[in-house]
Parts: structure tokens; C-alpha cells; sequence
């Protein structure tokens, strides 16, 4: 054997030796090498979005993961999961009560998987709408009425509920309401020539009120008058009565002869006086004043007079003495 064909026998010889795994290819023997391999993939987690918003109504919404690997789901007390653990790809569906506070509530809800992969969804819900702060005012603070039956109004600028309370000389249109309103105030005559005043309160929510004050003039009163239905009343001599009128819208006194008697002294308004005189025991005629007085200087006369007794010619008494002519 030559040198050449030796050395090429030693070589493949050393070949098989260091080989764990032969194979034939064309005639030649040749090494086929182990290479070291892991075939586990690595590990994966993501979710489909960074936020959750909520409005302040209950509602749901979802979000996906996808993982080769299982993962868990931690969310604030105020959010419920469709699921809360699993592995592999998933749609989650985050539900949320309605939120009964005005403050907006926020939190995150943290997605972990293994060899410590997670990914955090902040979520939001807004707070409930608060109604406005209560108002209430009316349009003027007073309301001034003729004595004569009239109407008048006022308005109510309010965002809430109201009531109104009136004195009972006054007419409302409306008593009770909600929101913006005009209120017709009705009166009627004015009787008494005294002022009418009182308010008109108007109450709402949370104490709100407003006051409008209420007045109504009196009627005028007619000028002082004062009459009597005569100028004189004649008696005879006997015992007798007689009357006169008096028309008035004032108060009088009546002053009279201390031989007249009167059926009243005084009075207010209209009146029939009634006037009686006994006997005249005289021959000579009597007379005097009737005077109705009221204020302001307001005064009637009424002359007053009594025939005397006529003479017989027969002494009475023993008084023989005819009267003197």
C-alpha cells in the first residue's frame, strides 16, 4: 500500500471514531452533528387598548388580550369581569354600575401573565350630573292698586318648584308652579276708606322666599254733607209731635228748646227725628232753635214754635188777668 492510499484510510478510520452518527453520501462516510435546541416559544401578553371610559350610567365595555400563556385580571370593586383568569387569547367584558356620586371614580385594572409580563388599562367612569343650585326671585317687590276692582302682575324667575301665599283680599292666577311664570294679581273694590296692604310670599325649595308687598287705597270719601228736610215746625198749643228728616253722611248731634223732647239726640247718616212738645200752659206763643250740627262746622237750623193757649175769658186758677196783646 502506498504512502497516499494510507493516509486517507487513517483519516476516514479517525472519522468514524469521533462521530456519534455516520451516514453515506455518495460513498463517503460523513458526521452528522446534535445541535442543542429549545423549542418552547417566549412568552407573550397584550392587550387592545390603554383606556376604558365610561359615562355615569351603568354600561359594559370589552377589551381583547392576546397571550401564549395564562394570565389573571385584577379590576377596582366597582367593576365587574366577564372572566377574571385564563390563558391564551380572550375578549373581556368590563360591566359598571352606575355611579350615584358626582366625583368621577377611576382606577386600572392590571392584566399579569407569567415570567411576570402584565399590561395595565386605566378605566374611568364620570360622576352623575348634579341638579343646579335652587333660584327663585320675582320681578318687583311691590304692587300698589287703585280703591276701584283692578288686576296687576308679577313674574317668578325660578329653576324649582314655588308656592305663593296671598292676603284673602287678593286673587291669584296661580298658586303653585315650577320654573318661570307671571301671576295675575286680581282685587276687588276697596269697601273701606282705609288703605289695604299685606304681602305676597313666594316660597320654594331650600327655603328660597320672596316677598312683594300688597297695598290697595281706600275709597275717597264724599265732602262732609248735612241737610234737614225742613226750616221750621209749628205747634198748637196742646201737647203734639211732629218730624223732620235729616240726610247725612257724617255724624250730628242735635241740640233743642228744653220744651222739645227728641226721639234721638244723635245719630250717624240719615234719620227721621221725631220732636215732641206737651201743652204750652201760656197764653204767649213759644219759640227756638232746632240745630243738627256735624264736623267741619256743618250745622241745619230748624225754628221751632208753640201757639199759646187761648183765653176763654173764664179766670183759671183764680188768674183773671187776660193775656197782655
Amino acid at each position: 500500500m502506498d504512502k497516499n492510499k494510507y493516509i486517507l484510510a487513517l483519516f476516514l478510520l479517525l472519522g468514524v471514531c469521533s462521530c456519534s452518527e455516520v451516514g453515506d453520501l455518495e460513498g463517503v462516510v460523513v458526521r452528522k452533528e446534535y445541535v442543542p435546541s429549545d423549542d418552547k416559544p417566549k412568552p407573550t401578553l397584550v392587550v387592545g387598548t390603554s383606556s376604558l371610559e365610561f359615562e355615569a350610567v351603568q354600561g359594559q365595555k370589552s377589551f381583547t388580550i392576546e397571550s401564549n400563556g395564562s394570565w389573571t385580571i385584577e379590576a377596582p370593586e366597582w367593576c365587574s369581569l366577564s372572566v377574571s383568569s385564563g390563558s391564551g387569547n380572550a375578549t373581556i367584558t368590563v360591566s359598571v354600575s352606575e355611579n350615584l356620586s358626582s366625583d368621577v371614580r377611576s382606577g386600572n385594572i392590571v392584566v399579569s401573565g407569567t415570567d411576570g409580563l402584565s399590561a395595565t388599562i386605566k378605566i374611568s367612569q364620570q360622576g352623575k350630573d348634579q341638579p343646579p343650585t335652587p333660584t327663585l326671585a320675582v320681578g318687583t317687590t311691590t304692587l300698589a292698586f287703585e280703591a276701584e276692582q283692578g288686576q296687576l302682575e308679577f313674574t317668578i324667575e325660578s329653576n324649582t318648584s314655588w308656592a305663593i301665599e296671598a292676603p284673602g283680599w287678593c286673587t291669584l292666577s296661580k298658586s303653585s308652579g315650577t320654573g318661570d311664570a307671571t301671576i295675575t294679581v286680581s282685587v276687588g273694590d276697596n269697601p273701606s276708606t282705609e288703605e289695604c296692604s299685606g304681602n305676597i310670599v313666594v316660597s320654594g325649595t331650600d327655603n328660597l322666599s320672596a316677598t312683594i308687598k300688597v297695598t290697595q287705597k281706600g275709597k275717597t270719601p264724599p265732602p262732609p254733607a248735612l241737610t234737614v228736610g225742613t226750616n221750621s215746625l209749628s205747634f198748637e198749643a196742646e201737647q203734639g209731635q211732629s218730624e223732620f228728616t235729616i240726610e247725612s253722611n257724617v255724624s250730628w248731634t242735635i241740640e233743642a228748646p228744653g220744651w222739645c223732647a227728641l226721639s234721638k239726640s244723635s245719630g250717624t247718616g240719615n234719620a227721621t227725628i221725631t220732636v215732641s212738645v206737651g201743652e204750652n200752659p201760656s197764653y204767649e206763643e213759644r219759640s227756638g232753635n232746632i240745630v243738627v250740627s256735624g264736623p267741619e262746622g256743618l250745622s241745619a237750623t230748624i225754628k221751632v214754635s208753640q201757639k199759646g193757649k187761648e183765653y176763654s175769658g173764664i179766670p183759671e186758677n183764680g188768674d183773671n188777668n187776660p193775656p197782655s196783646i
